[in-house]
């Protein structure tokens, strides 16, 4: 019986070995190729978002529509956009610049909100149709920030209301993360996948291919212009 220190080892050719770390090192990189970003974590498409429909609890009403807006009747009268997130809820009410983010739990047809507010119960009078994709000046557009020392940053919108973020430094992609967003008045708000990190923007559109993007949370950063990118969709 020959033990293993008489088995011959086997000689693979030096091409064969050098072939193959260039096939692990191609394969390493196109996991990091800006393209979308595939990592939607807790993210919901229109078709998958549970709280389209209409609500109530009390004499408040409810109503979250399928293209992003919400209104509110009844003991309070109010109008607005959304972005729902895993379990987090963030309303912007028209003509503010202050959002509201409420933590979710749906039970059949009650849901549980709990913000500063404190908590309230919705019941479901309501469900309404909900589409595959959704329409604002950003969906479906990947816009870029100007290149400054070789580096620049790329936002790439889905049609469901999410956008992922790159950082592309020397034609390198780097990952900052995937967000869900809202659009009210002239203000762009995005919530990240890791539902801590809220960012506000006020933007202005110079034309269908360039709008600029003032952040208003976090504060004190500089106006940057974007273009709209139509050759890399």
């Amino acid at each position: 019986m020959r033990t293993p220190e008489m088995i011959p080892r086997r000689r693979f050719p030096k091409m064969f070995i050098i072939n193959l770390a260039l096939i692990t090192l191609a394969a390493s990189c196109t996991t990091t190729r800006a393209g979308h970003g595939d990592s939607v974590s807790f993210g919901y498409t229109p078709a998958e978002n549970p709280l389209i429909g209409e609500w109530r609890e009390g004499e408040n009403t409810r109503l979250f529509n399928a293209d992003g807006t919400f209104t509110v009747h009844g003991g309070q009268n109010l109008q607005g956009a959304y972005l729902v997130r895993g379990s987090a809820l963030v309303t912007l009410t028209g003509g503010s610049a202050v959002p509201v983010k409420s933590a979710f739990v749906i039970k059949g047809d009650t849901i549980e909100l709990n913000n500063e507010s404190g908590p309230a119960v919705y019941r479901r009078i309501k469900k309404e149709q909900s589409p595959e994709t959704r329409t604002d000046a950003f969906s479906g557009k990947n816009w870029n920030a100007p290149h400054k020392n070789n580096m620049h940053d790329r936002w790439e919108f889905r049609r469901d209301g999410t956008f992922h973020f790159w950082h592309i430094h020397e034609g390198r992609p780097i990952d900052r993360g995937d967000y869900s967003y809202l659009v009210q008045d002239n203000i762009l708000l995005a919530l990240k996948e890791d539902l801590e990190t809220l960012v506000i923007y006020t933007f202005e559109f110079q034309d269908e291919k360039s709008v600029t993007l003032t952040p208003l949370v976090p504060p004190g950063g500089k106006a940057v212009p974007y273009a709209w990118d139509p050759e890399n969709l």
